[in-house]
């Protein structure tokens, strides 16, 4: 994915858009081709910023929160479907 560039900076990096995101804002005709021809010749001219990507032990603690955060929404949604929504004093 890093066309070349994951070897420099800190974490390696991969390409991303333009700075700014108005690069492309001059075309009428944007498809997938011509982003391609764009992007193609800012690479050629070491004009595309790469963009950071981080080391492999914060990738993974991100994945292990993002991991816990699904848990306790699961947790919450059992306790919520399970637990009576009216007070145990009150009898039908």
């Amino acid at each position: 994915m890093g066309g070349g560039h994951a070897g420099r900076g800190r974490g390696g990096g991969a390409p991303s858009p333009p700075a700014g995101g108005a690069g492309f804002a001059y075309r009428r005709v944007k498809n997938d081709e011509k982003d391609a021809a764009d992007l193609a010749d800012l690479l050629r001219m070491g004009r595309l910023p790469e963009a950071w990507i981080a080391p492999g032990e914060i990738r993974e603690l991100r994945e292990l929160t993002r991991y816990r955060i699904k848990l306790v929404r699961l947790r919450t949604s059992c306790k919520t479907r399970f637990t009576p929504s009216w007070p145990s004093s009150v009898s039908r």
